[in-house]
């Protein structure tokens, strides 16, 4: 295909953050030939949201965003008159002073890069894939017939720690088929629990509450992660955005942060 590029939007302010998602995800559906892959297109609007929150809190208030489709990747530029460039620094899962965001998208791109640009400010770019990690070992099991590839193993550390420690306050965010969720872990009993008791409240559910206070020692490590306060950021599943506990198989999850990454639309 020819490379496309588009300046797609103005953000003045971090409300105006949500219409830069919706710009973005606009022009992803206009790619053709080939198509944007859905997981992809949910990473790449992901990081337009985080560059441009931090280019308007950090940049000097507003900021230019620019997208260029090129045949096999996304590249994301966003201008701002700051010349100061993101930083990497230790997060912090607790307390809420952030951290999480920039090292979450060099994670996710394929390669960063901070320009400073002529006309004073800078330039923060990232390029993605136009297909997700997911998309392409499907493809590769079509042709090669290859087993699934191993869970990421940091992450089975920390549900094991969660596991073992019994704690429920540790924050984590995940992109999982195509959504992003975020939100603090529980040990699976702590997590079963707080479902049976919803449940039980129920007039209409009450029935199945049993199904989670009855369980089976798992031996082995964990399997999957247990968020008992959590929410959608963005995604195409039809999943409550507020108060979710969520069940998410840690073989699924594509990518992750520590801590809870937090934007507002309004």
């Amino acid at each position: 295909m020819n490379t496309m590029a588009e300046s797609v939007t103005t953000v003045l302010s971090t409300a105006a953050v949500a219409d830069a998602r919706d710009a973005a995800r606009a022009f992803l559906d206009r790619l053709r030939h080939p198509a944007m892959a859905a997981e992809a297109a949910d990473t790449v609007v992901l990081v337009v949201s985080e560059l441009a929150t931090n280019a308007v809190r950090h940049g000097g208030g507003t900021c230019t965003l620019e997208l260029t489709a090129h045949g096999e990747s996304v590249e994301v530029d966003v201008h701002d008159s700051s010349p100061h460039a993101p930083r990497m620094r230790t997060p912090d899962p607790y307390g809420g002073t952030g951290g999480f965001g920039w090292p979450m998208v060099n994670r996710l791109a394929r390669a960063t890069a901070v320009t400073r640009r002529a006309s004073g400010g800078k330039t923060v770019s990232a390029l993605l894939d136009r297909w997700s990690s997911r998309s392409r070992e499907r493809d590769d099991r079509r042709i090669k017939s290859a087993p699934m590839s191993k869970p990421d193993e940091l992450l089975v550390d920390v549900a094991t720690l969660v596991e073992s420690g019994q704690s429920n306050q540790m924050s984590l965010t995940v992109v999982t088929g195509g959504a992003v969720i975020t939100g603090r872990l529980a040990p699976e009993a702590v997590w079963r629990q707080r479902v049976s008791e919803v449940l039980t409240d129920s007039a209409r559910l009450g029935e199945f509450a049993a199904i989670f206070t009855t369980t089976t020692p798992q031996e082995g490590l964990p399997t999957h992660l247990h968020f008992h306060v959590a929410r959608i950021l963005q995604g195409t599943v039809g999943i409550p955005e507020t108060g979710g506990m969520y069940r998410v198989s840690i073989a699924d999850v594509s990518a992750w942060t520590m801590g809870d990454f937090s934007y507002s639309d309004h």
